[in-house]
């Protein structure tokens, strides 16, 4: 076997290797997408079963839309439960159970005032 035999048996090896080496990484690429699409699904039937629950499917596909549409801004905050909380939390609940929220409101001055809502 000449030298320049060797190298080429030796280059086949190497690209043989090489496509064994992208076989293997396509394969677990291809399961680790699967897996993630699997736990994906699971999510969003979780999530869509909870919605149903709540009685959200009760709502036109045009109201979920407007809803959903106003939810994504919150993506971008760091703490998009919290925010949301705040803007109509604890008093939301209070006040759709009937009780008299006092709710603090600030005026242009900075003056903090005082009003009851129902």
């Amino acid at each position: 076997m000449t030298r320049l035999e060797r190298l080429q048996a030796q280059a086949e090896r190497e690209a043989k290797r090489l496509a064994e080496t992208q076989d293997r990484m396509m394969l677990e690429e291809a399961k680790k997408l699967e897996r993630a699409r699997e736990a994906n699904n699971k999510r969003r039937y979780r999530h869509g079963a909870r919605l149903d629950d709540k009685g959200f499917f009760a709502l036109k596909d045009e109201a979920l839309d407007a809803l959903v549409d106003l939810l994504v801004p919150l993506l971008t905050l760091p703490d998009p439960v919290d925010t949301l909380n705040r803007l109509i939390g604890v008093p939301g609940v209070l006040a759709a159970k009937g009780v008299k929220v006092v709710a603090e409101k600030v005026e242009s001055n900075g003056a903090t005032v005082s009003a009851e809502k129902r």
